[in-house]
């Protein structure tokens, strides 16, 4: 995206609320150096991290588990995964309810989400319902807490990046949007709680997909977390009968699982058959790679000396024949 303005606020809040990967102020579009403005877009232009950015290389050296076959746990699964009609009518509230939220909460402040997101773990670490699925709900919760020290520490500020005099380069990390957390016997407790936990306090809004084994809990997450005067809309639950109608929803980002569990190759396979953007599959055996993939990013190009406007640009005429 390009700007040109001569009101410097104007041009901070287009940016804001631009969903484009690179966005050039007051300054032309071309000509992009790597490692001072990195290439990369959203939806059918960018599938990761920038090219040339700091991010970028970390990324192409993870290790990925290879995913089981599809027909195994499908067809364990395939009586919990038939949808109907009324199944279709739910998946497609929740995902309208997500869209209502889907640009407020990203705008709230990073400590008010925080906030919400720490008060959440205050009340489950009292729930006895919850002790009794978790195999260590301490060690689940100072995972936790300790994953919000990072998200902080990582969002607290945008990332300066080099460039020549007269030019200011900054890199911004946002939400990618309506994110699926999955959960069923294969995910373990505390990736699940920890996938909620990232992409809830990184802005993102979450829908938690989970078998009955997950669902009181699950519940019980989302009313705590309402009642700490979050956004309803911002975490909502599911059963397996609303995935497949999730999975195909246009404004869907990506899903979170446990890459080493069997539902995942179902996963790819669904999003595959998709029409448009490619979603990722949001995979990580370190917790703190989570947070980096929950994120997209934006990388803002300013001419400075072009304070006021850059006249040459704003004044283009069109050529006579």
């Amino acid at each position: 995206m390009g700007i040109h303005t001569r009101i410097d606020a104007r041009a901070m809040e287009l940016v804001k609320l631009s969903r484009a990967g690179n966005i050039y102020v007051n300054r032309n579009m071309i000509g992009a150096v790597v490692g001072v403005q990195p290439f990369g877009g959203r939806g059918l232009s960018g599938n990761g991290p920038n090219v040339g950015g700091p991010n970028y290389l970390p990324r192409l050296m993870v290790e990925k588990s290879t995913p089981r076959a599809v027909s195994e746990w499908v067809a364990n699964t395939d009586i919990a995964l038939q949808t109907n009609s009324e199944a279709k009518k739910q998946a497609i509230q929740m995902m309208e309810n997500a869209r209502i939220t889907e640009h407020e909460w990203p705008l709230t402040d990073l400590n008010t989400r925080v906030s919400f997101v720490r008060q959440l773990l205050a009340t489950i670490a009292k729930l006895d319902k919850v002790e009794e699925l978790a195999d260590d709900l301490n060690s689940t919760l100072a995972a936790a807490r300790s994953q919000l020290i990072s998200i902080e520490k990582r969002l607290k500020k945008p990332r300066i990046l080099p460039g020549p005099s007269g030019e200011s380069n900054v890199l911004y990390s946002e939400p990618k949007g309506i994110i699926l957390c999955f959960a069923d016997k294969n995910v373990t407790f505390e990736y699940w709680v920890l996938s909620i936990v990232t992409a809830l306090a990184t802005g993102n809004v979450v829908i938690s997909v989970v078998s009955e084994l997950f669902y009181a809990e699950a519940l019980e997450f989302r009313d705590q977390f309402i009642a700490t005067g979050a956004p309803s809309g911002v975490f909502q639950v599911a059963k397996l009968h609303h995935l497949e109608p999730l999975l195909a929803e246009d404004d869907l980002a990506g899903v979170v699982i446990d890459s080493e569990s069997d539902p995942s190759s179902y996963m790819v396979h669904m999003l595959a058959k998709r029409t448009g953007a490619i979603l990722p599959i949001i995979t990580a055996e370190y917790y703190d790679h989570l947070i980096q993939r929950l994120l997209t990013e934006k990388t803002v190009s300013i001419d400075t000396t072009a304070s006021g406007g850059k006249t040459s640009l704003m004044t283009l005429v069109e050529e006579d024949e």
